[in-house]
């Protein structure tokens, strides 16, 4: 799908996620230094932090305009700029978020078949 829109398959594929979760205390400006790095078929494909995407607090402020009761949730963090500018297909993905307040990296690992 991707091939032919890049708009469609981010409406009809379901996002990836990894295998953990990060329990977050307190949503602060020390998210902003989380560094999300990403591969396709082992070659470098992103490289970037949370503030290149967006200040959380500017995310955060538009999140709870929107949803002011909401105690728990899961916050999608965007993505980064792709290395060389240039979009690649692949048959596998991997990739890691680390740094900042994170105590241990957050991965994932998905392949096409």
């Amino acid at each position: 799908v991707e091939r032919e829109d890049i708009a469609t398959s981010k409406r009809v594929c379901p996002k990836p996620l990894g295998p953990s979760l990060a329990r977050v205390g307190t949503l602060d400006a020390a998210y902003d230094a989380v560094a999300l790095e990403s591969a396709m078929d082992g070659e470098p494909y992103q490289r970037g932090t949370f503030a290149q995407i967006a200040p959380l607090a500017a995310i955060l402020e538009r999140f709870r305009s929107r949803y002011p009761a909401a105690q728990r949730f899961v916050l999608f963090c965007g993505t980064v700029p792709l290395i060389g500018g240039a979009f690649r297909f692949g048959k596998r993905f991997t990739g890691t978020l680390s740094g900042g307040p994170l105590r241990a990296p957050l991965t994932l690992d998905y392949r096409l078949s």
